[in-house]
């Protein structure tokens, strides 16, 4: 039932405030998402069943043989250009009201992908 009011919510926010309103929940979810994870981070470290980072290194660092190359390169081109396609990018760049605002919006959203990154990779690394 939570996911019907939900939806519900999300129609009638849509129809009447339209391409705005969807812009302006999003920044507001993706800020909820940012802190939440940066507050995470402190928890993470502090648990008892994290180790030191620097006795674990040799691990999680890894080693890439000859034969895996082409397959981690398939991979990181796969996660570097895989987000091209992307409805709400696109959605939200053809909306633009100018080549120049959407030239900024995609410069924006390049930076922002990174800082969201971050938490993540800190996260992933403590683990």
């Amino acid at each position: 039932i939570n996911f019907i009011i939900l939806a519900a919510v999300v129609i009638v926010y849509t129809l009447f405030g339209g391409l705005y309103s969807v812009a302006y929940t999003d920044v507001v979810q993706l800020g909820f998402i940012f802190i939440g994870l940066w507050i995470a981070i402190p928890f993470a470290i502090e648990h008892k069943s994290v180790g030191s980072i620097i006795s674990t290194w040799p691990d999680w660092r890894g080693r890439i043989d000859k034969s895996q190359i082409v397959e981690w390169m398939d991979n990181m081109f796969l996660l570097i250009f895989g987000g091209i396609p992307w409805q709400v990018y696109f959605q939200r760049v053809l909306s633009a009201k100018s080549a120049k605002k959407a030239m900024y919006l995609s410069f924006c959203a390049a930076v922002g992908c990174v800082l969201l990154a971050m938490p993540p990779v800190l996260i992933g690394a403590i683990a």
